[in-house]
């Protein structure tokens, strides 16, 4: 049975059972209401697009605001998106990704801003846009939401109604699970998207029972670096095989240097993102102003550390060693958490706004691969943002995204959207302290 939230929307206007109506449409428009409405429904956010000779001229919508579009039988038009094949999820009919705003239904700045990363990530959109069974869980609650929130921003038989209820169905449900989420409060977008990712991975899981207790991986100690590797991937493979873990998944490797006997110990962690921390400013006055880079990051990620009261496995002596951790897996898709929210000398939290320069071509994870895998091509494009901006009482969440269909950086302000011209994305890339989480596709 579908959930409803009255919190958020009337009963009346339930996504699920209004879906099954034939909706009105614009000839020059995605969303329209019917020409016996005069007037949209009230407290609701509208979404809209107007075209003209050179293509989409990307409009915004407000509270309780509308647009009449060119046709005067509609209240509200939206250009189409560029045709492609069609296919049904959860009974609408989905084309190739656009440019659409999302309406904040109370601080949820911080959903918006990454989900128009998800929703541009190509893979994950394809996947929803294959027409399979995606959802088999019996629970899978937060992918149920996700993919009706995709069919509601990108169907041509959908309206503005629609978008706005998808998104706060997704919102009623993360409150359900994690009552952190409940509310109107400000959230992390990290948090969040590793929320979405880390659910969905599970409820997409195609190995039966395969969502279990985590259990120990046995291997001997003194087994080779790649055959402990080819044993963690059997393992990893007997409990978990998603298309999440397809597109974002990467593995790390540590290693463990004894200073007395020299032996190595090994030990694997699969993961969905990169959270790295950035070089802190040496005074106060440098907390604004010093500029830090992504490569640096990745050197401080992986360089050694030296580790106290370590003990070996091998000689049984409690004594020093060396720590690093390497990639061993490299993702499809590379998302970076820059850790912007730190704590001060005295334990209170604060943002770190040192400016980070980070390349939008060429990312190469070689260097910082472990030199035993077998990766041999780590070169990325950079092609999502989440910008923060603001302290930790007010602070706001805004997405830059490039769109491959339409050839154009866009930016999300939640409803608000915007194309981006070089060298407005340069001045992200070249030294900024908005940026916090990056996402990055393999070339």
């Amino acid at each position: 049975m579908y959930r409803t939230s009255n919190q958020d929307y009337g009963s009346q206007y339930n996504t699920r059972s209004s879906s099954q109506k034939q909706q009105p449409q614009s000839q020059d428009g995605r969303f329209a209401f019917s020409s016996g409405q005069t007037n949209p429904p009230q407290n609701y956010n509208y979404n809209y697009y107007h075209s003209d000779s050179y293509g989409t001229n990307i409009g915004s919508y407000g509270h309780s605001d509308y647009t009449v579009s060119k046709n005067p039988q509609f209240n509200v038009g939206v250009q189409p998106a560029k045709q492609s094949r069609p296919y049904s999820v959860s009974g609408y009919v989905m084309t190739e990704p656009t440019s659409l705003g999302l309406p904040n239904i109370g601080n949820t700045c911080y959903m918006n801003a990454t989900l128009q990363c998800l929703f541009n990530t190509k893979q994950l959109f394809e996947y929803f846009n294959s027409g399979n069974n995606l959802i088999e869980a019996p629970n899978s609650n937060i992918t149920e939401d996700f993919a009706e929130l995709l069919s509601a921003v990108f169907s041509k038989t959908s309206t503005p109604d629609h978008v706005h209820q998808a998104i706060a169905r997704l919102k009623s449900s993360m409150s359900e699970m994690y009552a952190s989420f409940s509310g109107h409060h400000q959230h992390d977008a990290h948090e969040f998207l590793r929320f979405m990712l880390e659910k969905m991975n599970k409820e997409l899981n195609r190995i039966p029972n395969g969502n279990q207790p985590y259990a120990e991986f046995k291997v001997s100690p003194s087994a080779a670096l790649t055959k402990i590797a080819e044993e963690w991937k059997k393992f990893s493979k007997l409990r978990e095989h998603s298309i999440i873990g397809s597109i974002f998944g990467g593995s790390l490797v540590s290693e463990v240097s004894c200073e007395s006997c020299k032996n190595k110990s090994y030990t694997f962690e699969n993961t969905l993102d990169l959270s790295l921390d950035i070089p802190p400013p040496k005074t106060l006055v440098s907390l604004r102003s010093s500029t830090a880079y992504l490569t640096k990051c990745l050197e401080s990620f992986t360089g050694e550390v030296q580790v106290a009261e370590y003990l070996c496995s091998k000689c049984k002596k409690k004594g020093k060693s060396k720590r690093r951790v390497m990639i061993w897996k490299q993702p499809e898709i590379l998302v970076i958490q820059l850790k912007r929210f730190i704590h001060d000398k005295y334990g209170n939290l604060e943002v770190l706004k040192s400016n980070v320069e980070f390349p939008s071509v060429d990312l190469d994870l070689q260097p910082y691969t472990h030199k035993e895998s077998r990766e041999t091509k780590g070169r990325y494009r950079l092609y999502g943002i989440v910008n923060h901006y603001g302290d930790l009482d007010r602070g706001h969440y805004i997405s830059v995204v490039y769109n491959e269909d339409e050839g154009m950086w866009i930016q999300y302000d939640d409803h608000k959207v915007k194309e981006m011209n070089k060298s407005e994305i340069e001045a992200y890339t070249k030294g900024s302290a908005e940026p916090y989480l990056l996402f990055y596709k393999r070339v």
